[in-house]
C-alpha cells in the first residue's frame, strides 16, 4: 500500500519556466514514490508523447543568417518600404 502524497497548495508562480520547472519537481517527487515496474510504464508512455507530438527536425539556434533568413528579411524590408511609401495596400498578402 503506497502513501498519499501530500503537496502544499500551489502558489502562483509568474514565470513560465519556473512553472516548468515545479511540475517537472512534482512529477519526478511522485515517480520517487512509484514501484520500478510503473516507472517503466511511465517512461514508456513518455516517450509515446514524445514521438506523437515532438517534431523530428532539429531547430538551428546559430547566431548566423543562413540564405533562407537574408531572402525573408530582404522581402519584409522591401514589404515595409513599399506599405510605407503607399505603394502597396497595408492589408494585401
Amino acid at each position: 500500500m503506497t502513501t498519499p502524497i501530500q503537496t502544499t497548495p500551489r502558489e502562483p508562480i509568474p514565470e513560465p519556466l519556473t512553472t516548468l520547472v515545479w511540475e517537472v519537481q512534482q512529477i519526478v517527487h511522485v515517480l520517487q514514490t512509484l514501484p520500478i515496474e510503473k516507472i517503466i510504464d511511465v517512461r514508456d508512455y513518455v516517450f509515446f508523447l514524445q514521438s506523437r507530438y515532438v517534431s523530428d527536425q532539429v531547430v538551428d539556434e546559430g547566431d548566423e543568417w543562413t540564405d533562407e533568413d537574408l531572402i525573408d528579411a530582404t522581402h519584409s524590408t522591401m514589404r515595409y518600404a513599399e506599405q510605407s511609401m503607399g505603394l502597396v495596400d497595408d492589408y494585401a498578402s
